[in-house]
This record gives C-alpha cells, sequence and structure tokens, in this order.
C-alpha cells in the first residue's frame, strides 16, 4: 500500500492529467495507462511532496483592487490595496513541489510520444 504522503502527490499529478486527454497513434488503452502510470511514478520520485506553510493576507474592499506580490522567501503572498481593510493574516499548507511534478509528468508523457487535448 503506498504512503499516505506519496498517495496525495500522485493524486495531484492524477488530477492534473485529468484535465487533459493524452493520445498516441496505434496505442491501446493499456499501453496508455501504463505509460501514465510509470510518468506519475517518476514524477513523484522527482518532485515528492513537500509542503510548506504560506502566508497570505486577503484585502477587502467593495470597489478596490488589490495587488498581490510574493514576499522575499517566495512563501508569502502579500496583497495590499491603500485604504482597503485587511483581514487578519492566514496560514495554509501548500505542495511546493506540485507545479514541478505536474510539468515533469507532462514532459514524461510527451517524450513518451504522447499529446494532450484540453
Amino acid at each position: 500500500m503506498l504512503r499516505p504522503s506519496i498517495a496525495l502527490a500522485l493524486s495531484s499529478v492524477l488530477f492534473a492529467g485529468c484535465a487533459a486527454e493524452w493520445s498516441r497513434p496505434n496505442t491501446t488503452q493499456a499501453e496508455s495507462g501504463k505509460d501514465r502510470d510509470q510518468c506519475q511514478q517518476q514524477s513523484v520520485a522527482n518532485f515528492p511532496q513537500r509542503i510548506v506553510q504560506q502566508k497570505i493576507v486577503v484585502v477587502s474592499s467593495n470597489s478596490a483592487l488589490a495587488s498581490c506580490s510574493s514576499g522575499s522567501s517566495s512563501q508569502n503572498v502579500i496583497c495590499q490595496k491603500t485604504g482597503a481593510e485587511q483581514d487578519t493574516p492566514r496560514t495554509i499548507a501548500v505542495d511546493a513541489n506540485q507545479e514541478s511534478r505536474n510539468k515533469d509528468f507532462v514532459s514524461c508523457m510527451k517524450a513518451k510520444g504522447y499529446s494532450k487535448s484540453e
């Protein structure tokens, strides 16, 4: 059985893969499934789940737009607008490797000759 962290990482890759349909000429569904599984395992091995705490500040205003920027550590996102009300900063858990893992999965599938259609 997969450890929970690996299962969660795989599920995030699966979610990313579900957004697109992968196809390759003359490939059976079984072959496609095997290739997809290999790419998922590779991407999880290359970019394992890495949970980090990210602080966010939400600015509320009826008509004003807020400007958002990353903090110096790139783990903080700060949104501000002069005259707008700021909520109490919140901390959320995010997988810092999710984007890299998804890109690795896509690269793997393309290297195997697949193309995706949204």
